[in-house]
């Protein structure tokens, strides 16, 4: 709250009602040793991925059904069993993009630098497939053509055999 203090005090200035963003907040550290808590009957629980930064993974389940939520990542070994089973996997899909948005001298050099921190299309179908989740949601994909074809393809290829689902804006999915 105190980073993002001069942002959510605009918010509010906006009409947001400061519940909930300046008042009224419950803020859950995650340490080294804990790494869930229960909310209003919703087990949550998160694992750190690798990236450039300190990232984290975060399982919601409730009612018997999970949802999986990562964002930038590499491989990880471990992130299957975190998501086994889940009906949804929502994963940063940012390396399908054909980077055609980017200015061509940069192109090779921004495509570079995101390899070092964000998981290939091949990593990612491999997570997907060890992981046995239902459906796969890939974030970021709508920043250059995709073609989908080939991404299924390599989701195929790794074993998934669930839903594909390119993420766009107002999305709503249900387990």
């Amino acid at each position: 709250m105190n980073f993002f203090r001069a942002d959510l005090e605009y918010r509010a200035g906006l009409g947001w009602p400061k519940d909930g963003i300046l008042t009224n907040v419950n803020i859950n550290d995650f340490t080294e040793d804990k790494y869930n808590f229960e909310l209003d009957r919703v087990n949550i629980t998160s694992i750190p991925v690798p990236h450039t930064v300190p990232t984290y993974a975060y399982r919601f389940d409730a009612k018997g059904k999970s949802v999986v939520v990562s964002g930038d990542l590499t491989y990880s070994a471990n992130f299957a069993s975190f998501a086994k089973n889940a009906e949804i996997l929502v994963f940063d899909g940012m390396l399908t993009s054909d980077f055609s948005f980017v200015p061509e001298q940069a192109r090779e050099n921004l495509k570079n630098g995101l390899m070092q921190s964000h998981a290939t299309i091949e990593d990612l179908a491999k997570m997907v497939a060890d992981s046995k989740v239902k459906k796969v949601v890939l974030t970021r994909i709508g920043l250059g053509n995709v073609d989908k074809m080939s991404v299924s393809k390599v989701f195929s290829d790794a074993g998934f055999k669930g839903e594909i689902i390119a993420a766009e804006d107002g999305l709503v999915i249900n387990p």
